[in-house]
């Protein structure tokens, strides 16, 4: 790079970094304000359980939390749950924080690659993302690792177009999202080595020596809390096995799981990127380039070294929740920003047009019904869906409390909530039953009285004669199933129920 591109850069970055310091308070109070009062009241996922576990306890075998472990993201929950005084709103408070934080980091990536208003369109175009918005109301990781991302996104910018100094904070930031969560290193990687690829031979070596470090001081508690290396990859291995066999091309899953897995790509992605697709296509017929242009981009090969991990992965491997497509989320959204630049330059609808995207975008999120179809059929992640949640887990939990006899053990199939909630309730999990768990099924021979709440469970009842049920709470019943004197409970994998002793 010349003397002259050199200082050129130079001045940019300065200027950025001014902008960065009027207008990143700003999109932080937006998305601050807009995201505390819509806050989920109990944790909203059987991972939120996980999470909330290991707070206590950190034990992988055991799901306190779930592998690939998130050692770091448990710490941080861990000092933020001191101050709040308990798991939930430690880690809500972590998802609303990460969610602002995000969108500042995107409209400083955005102002870096373009300008300031492909920024502030596209950090709003995430504020206002129906999913992204969701996630930054409930205790899981997400919207905190949509930060994590567009940092690393950001950092890996700056590097490549010749901020040495910043490959080192590079290098520890990318250290630290391992520590987070694993998969963002994995997917992050090659788009920072990339960035480094024209750094000095020292430099490179400063950088790797700095990863290595940062990775080593989280790998290391985590092998040691996970009994030990061989034991960490032994649950590894059984997880992704449980998870894998059925969506991984490579694991037996053939084309039906890859299917299955760009499924759920488009719908999540759909509803992620929801309005912001309208920018993106009307704005991109403005933009229309040669391909051979568009290929000799840098800006269009970092965004698809961005993706393309992450993608290749939830494609042909695993997709799981929602919440996973904010590795690559972000990009949508500059894409929509960029694109929407050219619709407003060139129509003079289009201010208004990109200012209805963002507005519909937040609607969305407000006024969603849980499933947008009759007949409970395709479900979105909207307010509704937190409250929906809400209501059903209070629900529960006081139906219990209030109809369960102190003789009773209670039978769940999502078993990991009243083991958080009521953990001074007998719990026999569903899926133990149904496994053919002998001791599971011994238990409920054992039993003085079966109860349950989910509906799914009566379908192994064989005494809905003898069954009573509680009073509703909010739409919710205990079932209750006592046996007699000369009566005893039987039990299989198949049914459970009520059988007179002897002649």
């Amino acid at each position: 790079m010349s003397d002259v591109k050199v200082l050129q850069t130079s001045i940019s970055i300065q200027r950025v970094s001014l902008w960065s310091k009027v207008w990143g308070p700003v999109l932080l109070t937006i998305g601050l304000v807009s995201r505390l009062p819509f806050q989920s009241q109990f944790l909203y996922h059987w991972d939120s359980i996980n999470f909330a576990f290991a707070l206590d306890h950190f034990d992988i075998s055991q799901g306190q939390p779930h592998v690939p472990g998130y050692l770091l993201y448990v710490l941080l929950g861990r000092m933020v749950a001191w101050i709040t005084g308990d798991a939930q709103t430690g880690y809500v408070f972590l998802a609303t924080l990460g969610s602002a934080l995000a969108a500042v980091a995107l409209y400083d990536l955005g102002q870096r690659m373009w300008n300031t208003r492909v920024g502030w369109i596209a950090a709003l175009l995430l504020l206002s993302s129906p999913l992204y918005w969701f996630y930054g109301e409930v205790a899981l990781p997400h919207a905190l690792d949509a930060l994590v991302v567009t940092v690393i996104a950001a950092l890996s910018w700056r590097v490549w177009y010749g901020e040495r100094r910043t490959a080192l904070l590079l290098a520890l930031w990318l250290g630290l999202a391992g520590g987070f969560r694993p998969q963002t290193l994995v997917f992050l990687f090659p788009l920072a080595v990339v960035a480094g690829f024209r750094l000095p031979f020292r430099w490179k070596v400063g950088a790797v020596m700095i990863l290595g470090g940062t990775v080593l001081a989280w790998l290391i508690p985590l092998f040691a809390l996970s009994g030990g290396m061989a034991n960490y990859f032994h649950v590894l291995s059984a997880y992704a096995e449980h998870f894998n066999k059925t969506t991984s091309i490579f694991e037996g899953a053939g084309w039906s799981g890859v299917f299955h897995n760009l499924d759920k790509l488009f719908r999540y992605t759909f509803w992620g990127w929801a309005f912001g697709i309208i920018p993106a296509v009307l704005g991109g017929w403005f933009l229309r380039r040669p391909l051979q242009e568009v290929a000799q981009s840098w800006r269009f090969w970092f965004l698809l070294l961005w993706a393309a991990p992450g993608l290749g992965y939830y494609t042909l491997i695993h997709m799981g929740q929602q919440g996973l497509i904010f590795v690559y989320l972000p990009i949508l959204m500059l894409v929509s920003a960029r694109a929407a630049t050219a619709l407003i330059d060139h129509w003079r609808w289009g201010a208004t047009l990109t200012t209805v995207g963002i507005v519909g975008n937040s609607l969305l999120f407000l006024l969603a019904p849980v499933y947008l179809l009759p007949g409970e059929r395709l479900k979105v992640l909207s307010y509704a869906t937190i409250q929906e949640q809400d209501a059903l887990i209070q629900a529960q939990n006081e139906v219990v409390r209030e109809a369960m006899p102190e003789d009773a053990v209670l039978i769940a199939e999502a078993w990991r909530f009243p083991q958080y909630y009521l953990p001074e309730v007998p719990l026999i999990q569903y899926e133990n039953i149904i496994n053919g768990d002998a001791t599971t099924l011994e238990r409920i021979k054992q039993a003085e009285v079966l109860t349950w709440y989910e509906p799914k469970i009566d379908s192994l009842n064989i005494s809905p004669g003898q069954t009573m049920r509680s009073e509703e709470h909010d739409g919710v019943q205990l079932r209750l199933l006592e046996r007699g004197t000369s009566e005893e409970f039987i039990a299989t994998p198949t049914e459970f129920g009520i059988a007179t002793i002897g002649p």
